[in-house]
């Protein structure tokens, strides 16, 4: 199987030609060189790794408030951890939609949609955490 190195800075990871399809990144001599931080490199080779390749698409309108009822439960546990990390999901998202990994940019989307689903304009806020700098940063 062919591998890809993705290098940021002195982070180094590698993951296969066929999971690297889920992205518009385009390697040369086996590597791709991003301007990211090294924990968002590696969350998003561990996204990578995982599907190989294959996502699942998120169907939309969201209609469950978990998001075990949404999709597989790698998935869900995957975002649902993410999350718990709010600076990284939000810097995550915006990656992800950069390099166009469209099911990752859907899972960040549904995962943002259950927090809000119903709720006041204040408790969105306070949920998804949309103060101070958390999405300036990518």
């Amino acid at each position: 199987m062919k591998m890809i190195t993705l290098e940021a800075g002195e982070r180094k990871e590698t993951v296969s030609k066929k999971a690297l399809k889920l992205c518009n990144l385009s390697p040369v001599k086996g590597k791709v060189h991003v301007t990211v931080s090294a924990p968002i490199l590696d969350a998003i080779c561990v996204y990578l790794r995982h599907h190989k390749g294959n996502a699942v698409h998120i169907p939309f309108p969201v209609r469950f408030p978990t998001m075990k009822k949404i999709t597989n439960k790698w998935d869900a546990e995957y975002i649902d951890c993410l999350f718990d990390q709010k600076p990284l999901f939000y810097q995550v998202f915006q990656v992800a939609h950069l390099w166009n990994i469209t099911p990752l940019v859907e899972l960040c989307g549904a995962k943002m949609a259950t927090k809000i689903k119903g709720q006041k304009l204040s408790d969105i806020v306070r949920a998804l955490q949309l103060h101070g700098d958390s999405l300036q940063k990518a």
